[in-house]
């Protein structure tokens, strides 16, 4: 399993070029849960959200037609998916609208529907669970719940306001044939 770790220091990480290349890439990063327990934490993640909906390559096929939206989903707190819905709003990836759509434990089978899962910290002790029946599919999974790369995992966020590290599970989003985006490389 190779997992990679950036680090964010910066309270508006936004699309631009500049503000990308600012990423340093960290070789050990201290983790703790809560990343969105603070309104910056929200922030950083909703814009890195819109960030891998613009940035990394899904295969077509996992639109049912060239008008079918691209899902976003949230396991977890309503707060993150203000955050996420204000920088989504009106937002496409391609062809396709983005939309938000918030679950709870006992409606996880409609995640398979999704491009992009973001699992909040406070299902830490689930994560196993919640991930195992995406394995393997091109659903983009994202946490900032403690060692959520570890665990199987995409993308797990760490830290607190605005020192964010990102860790990326390579294997598991290549077996998901994900294609990042040449400044996640």
């Amino acid at each position: 399993m190779r997992i990679t770790s950036w680090l964010a220091g910066g309270r508006t990480l936004g699309l631009s070029l500049s503000v990308l290349l600012s990423i340093l890439q960290v070789a050990m990063v201290e983790a703790r849960a809560g990343v969105a327990d603070t309104q910056e934490g929200r922030e950083i993640i909703g814009h890195y959200i819109y960030y891998f909906a613009r940035n990394v390559d899904w295969p077509e096929t996992v639109f049912k037609s060239s008008g079918s939206p691209f899902w976003v989903c949230m396991v977890g707190k309503e707060s993150l998916g203000l955050e996420v819905s204000k920088r989504l709003q009106k937002g496409r990836v391609g062809r396709h609208r983005i939309r938000l759509k918030h679950f709870n434990l006992d409606q996880l089978g409609g995640l398979r529907q999704c491009q992009i899962v973001f699992i909040d910290e406070t299902h830490a002790h689930t994560i196993k669970e919640i991930i195992k029946p995406l394995d393997n599919l091109p659903i983009l999974t994202v946490s900032d719940a403690e060692g959520f790369a570890a665990q199987g995992g995409m993308v797990g966020f760490v830290g607190r306001g605005k020192q964010v590290a990102m860790q990326l599970n390579r294997t598991v989003i290549e077996r998901a044939q994900l294609k990042l985006g040449a400044l996640l490389q």
